[in-house]
């Protein structure tokens, strides 16, 4: 079997109520993301991969197993501000061995993108993209946690969300498309407003440099999946991870984001 660009992004994105003009009125998903901060390019990248054979019959990994489960947490420690920010994580279609592999995907939750898509200027995913998307949420998710000490199972208030999710190549939790370390990672939200200030205080709106292991020089935010031996960044996790973003009123450091990766 021939993997094969999936067009289910173009089909629930049409559903999309955006107001848009000119190729985004013709085409829902460029109107959407064009709306949420990803743009598109031009590139008609087109690859694609070989599918291998062999299936799991014993609960173990397989030729045609792709990855574990990770864990994504992420929490509010604020206790009089709600958080704002989003994510959006993704595979590589060059990561993908099989026909059993992508169905493995589709069936968590990836779509493929039918379009190259830039996000900011740090990363352009190309052509058959696989980007998780959960339970057909558009994405990038929009995540918004409550005060710290509300109420948890309340969409509206409760101060965590987890996913669990097949291991990505990247996972990105930003708000504004990155195009350097001064775009917004995150907002504060007190009685529905940011709170004027600088980044490095008072001010709501934080920013990529002050998640503790995003890489600024040169810009690489976000997180990296490791699959090889040797020393592990920062940055970086492994297949089945757990992945803990904290957001938090205080720095520790420089940070008000910081980051822990269960081995």
């Amino acid at each position: 079997m021939t993997l094969t660009v999936v067009g289910l992004a173009s089909l629930w994105l049409a559903a999309c109520n955006t107001q848009t003009t000119g190729d985004a009125a013709r085409d829902p998903f460029l109107a959407y993301v064009q709306a949420f901060g990803i743009s598109t390019s031009t590139s008609t990248d087109t690859g694609t991969a070989t599918a291998g054979t062999g299936t799991t019959t014993d609960g173990t990994l397989s030729a045609a197993t792709f990855r574990r489960n990770i864990t994504l947490t992420l929490t509010n420690a604020h206790a009089t501000a709600e958080v704002r920010t989003r994510f959006i994580a993704w595979v590589e279609l060059g990561s993908v061995r099989s026909g059993q592999e992508q169905d493995a995907l589709l069936a968590d939750g990836y779509v493929q993108t039918a379009r190259p898509l830039e996000i900011g200027s740090a990363f352009t995913l190309p052509v058959g993209t696989f980007i998780y998307s959960g339970d057909r949420t558009p994405f990038p998710r929009e995540i918004a946690l409550g005060r710290a000490g509300a109420t948890a199972g309340t969409a509206g208030n409760d101060p965590t969300a987890e996913f669990e999710f097949i291991t990505p190549d990247a996972i990105l939790i930003y708000s504004q498309p990155p195009v350097s370390c001064d775009s917004v990672a995150f907002e504060f939200i007190e009685n529905g407003s940011v709170p004027l200030g600088p980044a490095t205080s008072g001010g709501g709106r934080k920013t990529l440099a002050q998640v503790n292991v995003y890489q600024c020089d040169p810009l690489r935010p976000g997180l990296f999946y490791r699959a090889t031996g040797g020393a592990i960044q920062a940055n970086e996790f492994q297949e089945g991870a757990s992945i803990a973003f904290t957001f938090s009123p205080a720095p520790t450091g420089t940070a008000f984001a910081t980051v822990t990766i269960g081995r």
